[in-house]
C-alpha cells in the first residue's frame, strides 16, 4: 500500500513539476519534489508507527505465532526482497536514462 501511496504521489508531482513557469510560479515548479518527498516521509513514518504498535501489542496480549502460516510469511518477504531488488534496478536504469529527480543517484543500497 506504500508503494502504491508513493507512486501515486510521484506520478502527480512529476505532472507539476514538468508545467512551465506561469504568473504564480515564475520559477516554476521544481519545489513539488520537495513537497512530495516530505508526503511519502510522512506516510512511511506512519506506516512504520502502525508496524512497530502492532506486534508488540500483539506479543503484549499473548498472541502466538501460528507454524502452517510462518512458511508462507517467509515466502512472501522473500519474494518481496526480489521484487525490491528488480524495481531498484529499473529505477536506477530509469535514473540513468532520464536523469529524473525523483530518482536521486546514490540513493539506492546495492546487494
Amino acid at each position: 500500500m506504500s508503494d502504491n501511496a508513493s507512486s501515486a504521489a510521484i506520478y502527480l508531482a512529476s505532472k507539476i513539476t514538468s508545467k512551465p513557469p506561469d504568473e504564480l510560479h515564475p520559477y516554476g515548479h521544481g519545489k513539488s519534489v520537495n513537497v512530495t518527498a516530505f508526503i511519502i516521509g510522512l506516510i512511511l513514518l506512519i506506516i512504520t508507527a502502525l508496524l512497530t504498535y502492532e506486534p508488540i501489542n500483539r506479543i503484549i496480549s499473548g498472541y502466538s505465532i501460528i507454524a502452517k502460516y510462518a512458511l508462507l510469511a517467509v515466502s512472501v518477504l522473500v519474494l518481496t526482497c526480489v521484487m525490491k531488488k528488480l524495481l531498484t534496478r529499473y529505477a536506477l536504469r530509469l535514473y540513468k536514462d532520464t536523469g529524473s529527480p525523483f530518482v536521486p543517484r546514490g540513493s539506492f543500497p546495492s546487494f
